[in-house]
């Protein structure tokens, strides 16, 4: 899995999906981009986010402190 979703992303993973393995849930799949997310990602609310926009970027990056995903405000 990614750096916990840390990667840069021009999607807001709002169709993610839970991946199942033994009946648990390990992780999310975004079918937009392919991102493997934190399965945190399907009960975050991500409310609390800092930004993490990196010059150059055409969209807004924001990294959510509650399951530590990456997105773009784009969406």
């Amino acid at each position: 899995m990614p750096d916990r979703g840390r990667m840069t992303v021009a999607c807001s993973h709002h169709r993610a999906v839970p991946v199942e393995s033994g009946g648990a849930v390990v992780a999310a799949l975004c079918p937009d981009c392919d991102q493997q997310l934190p399965a945190e990602w399907l009960t975050c609310s991500h409310i609390a986010t800092v930004d993490v926009t990196g010059l150059g970027q055409r969209h807004a990056q924001r990294r959510c402190l509650g399951c530590g995903a990456q997105y773009s405000e784009r969406g």
